[in-house]
């Protein structure tokens, strides 16, 4: 399939490199001149909470990428999906019928299906250490995140629930107790507006508190001529307010609301090429980027949802070398969906989806140092309850609407797409979830070999029941009697080991290894209800991480081997048996032997100039048996390329009398794969890479206060790039993108 690649994009490949080869020199002469007398400059470090405690990223025996507040303002950060191309381990794609749900992968592991409850998630989501339960809205415009950290590999033993895949934290900025103002505004072409207003109070009895209000809007780039509105079009309101309480020193407690009301309109499928029912309609094929819609679109087609969380964390010393945490979550989730698939997959097809969810979740985490700090542990208890009802139907044009449509083609008539009245009644599912955990993870360095070594051993028990009731429609579409229930209960005991040596003072080498598993669950949509068991994961993890030259150079390496058993696969099932109607079910019937390597590498060669590459590389061997025919077909593993890397180089220039000036050019490259459900293994979706730049002005000269202003442009070689590929239909990324963004600090 490689030599399937576009001779555009291979060009872009092959020049783009030689091209930084050329700019870099003369950066580098520039900044020679400008840097003058040596200065104590160096790379940021970085905090992080990946093993429930604070300590550099460096210092993390595992693979773990951290995106601080001033790196995710530099890439423009709106929303999850943005930091995409910037982590090479991890992979974000919104589901094609809800653009607000979002596959996320890490090391080839994730959710084919984000937008379902009735199973878990392969990459585990955290705001403020509270766990999100499902997919749904994770598109959302986000406020005031402070620091986002990605680990990747299966994180088993400090985190709950079934994190198979890997973990990813966003964690929120907190109050400063001192009167502060912050103003945020982005305004850019496809009628980009974006305001982001936070306050901080002066701390008053022990109490400081931080207010932020998000407005957002952004207009669709695909031109509707009918009345639904234009693909993509979006408006989000948000608003979020934080409390830190410190009665006395040995507590402290903090406690944040956060609430997003979006309303949208799903991307836009075409047909892009022919493979789906080739016999059934004579559709036109698009295949190359559409920007107004084949045929108008006038049902109320929408991507609606409102979500909203609290979070109170509360801990306490109880001496100084113990203390105990708890972490107590409560989120709610409403949508209301419809999405018109407008014949890409040469088919007729409406997907409408009402969903209305709560969780639940708590945590205990005790925590602790001997005297002499030769051993650290934490023992944690944790209990999530999650309660969905969830409506479902949809619309798969038979051969009458087929034929319809292939009466007007001919004539050359106007297509008329299908309406609400075309959908079947609704399916009403009931859905419980609950998990228990009891986990501990001990760290001893033993005093040998100048205390260089350090052992860390772990253990989660999890048990995970789930339980689902479905309400069938009668013949009349009116009434909803409970026609079917199950449940399911499964529990795992999941270690991790790990053997950390330090080799000097900024380089140590790990090994690690780590198990995860990943609960049964459910179909919805299925023609039946049948339950699929669990999946399990063996991660085996080689690392290595530095810095050198006074903290001028990082180099990061990691390269790592999975063992992905039992994985959760969708068939459909002929319905050979009599007692059992044909239907599309889960079953478990794959497994994958993975190896892949990772690197991340930052370079000041002098000051004001940061080089930075990072990349990573997946090879997998994917053994899919269909238990219904028999048949064994070797794929990759889905929404995962082999290759994935940015390069990136920015510059401060020296200060002038308007402000410093700063740039900012990136390149993100990402192999073809296989999109989530595919089929066919060979029908990939295309590679791609995105050129990004950004320039900057910030310490402007201003009476009161700091202001920064900065042009920024995405995609700026107008790639037409997928990001949904299957059974014929295409969805396209984002055209050419550019703006202005302005930030006043008081």
């Amino acid at each position: 399939m490689k030599a399937q690649r576009s001779k555009k994009q291979r060009f872009l490949t092959l020049t783009t490199l030689p091209l930084l080869a050329v700019i870099l020199p003369a950066f580098m002469v520039q900044a020679e001149e400008d840097a003058g007398e040596e200065g104590d400059w160096s790379l940021e470090e970085v905090t992080v909470t990946a093993q429930k405690r604070e300590e550099l990223s460096q210092d993390v025996p595992m693979s773990v990428m951290a995106l601080n507040n001033e790196a995710l303002e530099k890439m423009g950060f709106y929303s999850f999906d943005d930091i995409a191309d910037k982590v090479p381990s991890l992979s974000i794609q919104p589901d094609f019928e809800k653009a607000s749900a979002l596959k996320v992968y890490i090391r080839g592991v994730g959710q084919e299906k984000p937008a379902n409850f009735e199973r878990d998630n392969g990459v585990g989501i955290y705001f403020d250490d509270v766990y999100v339960g499902h997919g749904n809205g994770l598109a959302a415009e986000l406020n005031d995140v402070e620091r986002i950290e990605v680990l990747a590999g299966p994180q088993g033993t400090l985190y709950g629930r079934n994190t198979i895949g890997g973990a990813v934290k966003f964690i929120s900025a907190k109050p400063t107790g001192e009167f502060g103002f912050k103003q945020k505004l982005d305004l850019g072409n496809f009628g980009l507006f974006r305001s982001v207003t936070s306050i901080n109070t002066a701390q008053v009895a022990d109490i400081s508190a931080k207010f932020t209000l998000l407005k957002s809007e952004k207009d669709g780039w695909v031109n509707n001529a009918g009345v639904a509105g234009n693909p993509g079009d979006k408006n989000a309101m948000g608003y979020r307010m934080a409390l830190r309480w410190q009665p006395r020193e040995d507590w402290l407690i903090d406690y944040v609301y956060d609430h997003t009301e979006q309303d949208a309109i799903s991307n836009y499928q075409q047909h892009g090429y022919t493979k789906f029912a080739p016999n059934l309609t004579h559709l036109q094929v698009f295949p190359n980027r559409e920007e107004k819609t084949w045929r108008t679109i006038d049902q109320d087609v929408r991507d609606d949802f409102e979500v909203s969380g609290h979070a109170l964390t509360a801990q306490w010393s109880l001496t100084d070398n113990v203390s105990i945490k708890s972490i107590s979550g409560y989120r709610t989730f409403d949508s209301d969906s419809l999405h018109d698939g407008t014949e890409s997959y040469n088919v007729s097809t409406l997907v409408a989806n009402i969903a209305d969810q709560n969780q639940f979740s708590q945590e205990f985490l005790l925590s602790g140092f001997s005297e002499d700090s030769r051993i650290k542990y934490h023992v944690g208890l944790y209990y999530f309850k999650e309660e969905v009802d969830q409506s479902e139907t949809s619309l798969v044009s038979n051969y009458a609407i087929a034929e319809a449509i292939d009466t007007a083609l001919g004539a050359g008539e106007p297509i008329v797409g299908p309406t609400t009245d075309d959908l079947k009644p609704y399916n009403n599912y009931d859905i419980e979830n609950k998990s228990q955990a009891i986990y501990a993870q001990i760290t001893w360095t033993p005093p040998v070999w100048d205390d260089r070594l350090t052992f860390d051993l772990g253990g989660r028990y999890t048990r995970d029941n789930r339980y689902l009731s479905w309400h069938k429609p009668s013949n009349g579409g009116t009434e909803f009697p409970v026609d079917d229930a199950d449940s399911t209960d499964n529990s795992s005991f999941d270690p991790s080991f790990t053997m950390d040596v330090l080799l000097t003072e900024n380089m140590h080498t790990y090994f690690r290894y780590a198990q995860a598993y990943r609960s049964g669950g459910f179909d919805t949509g299925s023609e039946r209800l049948q339950a699929f068991a669990p999946e399990d994961l063996e991660s085996f993890e080689l690392g290595f991480k530095s810095t050198f030259n006074e903290n001028r150079v990082l180099f990061n390496m990691a390269i790592f081997s999975l063992d992905y058993t039992d994985i959760q696969v969708q068939f459909f099932d002929p319905g050979l048996d009599a007692d059992q109607p044909p239907a599309k079910v889960t079953v478990n019937a794959a497994e994958a032997s993975t190896k892949g390597a990772e690197m991340e590498l930052k370079y000041m060669p002098v000051q004001g100039l940061l080089l930075s590459v990072a990349g990573a590389y997946l090879d997998s061997e994917t053994t899919v048996t269909n238990p219904f025919t028999g048949e064994t077909t070797d794929r990759l593993l889905f929404n995962t390329p082999q290759w994935k890397y940015n390069l990136a180089i920015e510059y401060s220039f020296i200060p002038t009398s308007v402000g410093v000036f700063t740039a900012l050019v990136s390149y993100d490259y990402r192999d073809e794969e296989l999109a989530a459900g595919s089929a066919d293994p060979t029908d990939l979706k295309p590679d791609y890479a995105l050129v990004g730049a950004r320039l900057g002005l910030a310490e402007m000269p201003i009476p009161t206060g700091d202001m920064s202003l900065a042009l920024w442009g995405k995609n700026l070689t107008d790639e037409k790039y997928e990001i949904y590929h299957n059974f014929g239909s295409v969805i396209y990324g984002e055209p050419r993108s550019y703006g202005i963004s302005m930030i006043y600090n008081y």
